[in-house]
């Protein structure tokens, strides 16, 4: 069978049905029609933004544009900028919910849009909200859940993040059940880790010195990084603010409306990133 004709009476290939692109030619013009998906994925389940077709027409305009012509070394401080020095929060998510790492709602919410402005940002600057923020997560479960959501490629890339401890001398983070229950292993869900920070909450007048705690905690979370191919960096932080206080200050409750004042937490954003289940 002929192809079909055009309007114009010009010959065009016969579309195909599936998920790979097709290529149309109408009038000397070749145009390229996405899949349904309207993108690909490499194998790692990384965006693939090569361009095809007539795209490529517009990704050549695109790199004389006086942003795009900086040195390479100039245009990554930048997007380092932008899309770095954040603190993002795993925590628990209703069943049948879009899995999301939140930032406290003190700042814009368009930090990320960088990388969706055209192909070579995103190529330059995908992998930086991973490997230069900061992962904070609330429990053990939290972190097998953030687990399955995040690709391999992904996890590789987070070199920090921050357990949160609600009351020092009782905290899931340092009962051996919760691991083994949840298949947990640090050096296995994040083998580029370099810094693990722990926040606590809560302390009383009961509660041990912070030199004391400090101690208490380097000692317990020794054994959880055992194994890791690289040194980790402990650092433990802590603070007045109760856990409801700070719980909702995630969830942008008006201050009044807590137990007490949050504290201000710098290099953050309200940007959100969505992760597939």
């Amino acid at each position: 069978m002929s192809p079909p004709k055009t309007a114009d009476g010009v010959k065009t290939k016969k579309e195909k049905t599936g998920t790979k692109d097709r290529i149309m030619k109408k009038g000397g013009i070749v145009k390229t029609l996405r899949n349904a998906r309207g993108y690909h994925k490499f194998k790692s389940g990384m965006l693939n933004v090569t361009p095809k077709g007539d795209e490529k027409e517009l990704v050549n305009s695109n790199r004389n544009s006086p942003l795009l012509r900086l040195p390479p070394e100039l245009r990554n401080r930048i997007w380092s900028h932008v899309l770095g020095g954040k603190i993002f929060r795993a925590s628990y998510q209703r069943p049948g919910q879009k899995y999301k790492l939140r930032s406290p709602p003190t700042e814009p919410d368009n930090c990320m849009s960088l990388l969706q402005t055209c192909r070579q940002i995103y190529s330059e600057g995908a992998l930086m909200p991973l490997s230069l923020n900061t992962f904070t997560i609330e429990s053990p479960r939290c972190m097998k859940r953030l687990q399955k959501c995040l690709k391999e490629y992904q996890r590789k890339q987070i070199v920090s993040i921050q357990l949160e401890l609600e009351v020092l001398n009782y905290s899931a983070w340092f009962d051996p059940w919760y691991f083994e229950y949840y298949k947990i292993s640090i050096p296995v869900i994040f083998p580029g880790l370099r810094q693990l920070r722990v926040l606590v909450l809560s302390p009383s007048a009961n509660d041990t010195s912070f030199q004391e705690a400090e101690g208490h905690v380097r000692d317990q979370l020794g054994p959880l990084i055992q194994g890791m191919p690289s040194p980790v960096n402990i650092l433990v932080e802590q603070t007045n603010q109760d856990w409801k206080s700070y719980d909702l200050s995630w969830k942008n409750v008006p201050a009044s409306d807590r137990t007490l004042d949050v504290v201000g937490t710098t290099h953050v954003s309200n940007s959100s990133m969505v992760l597939d289940k």
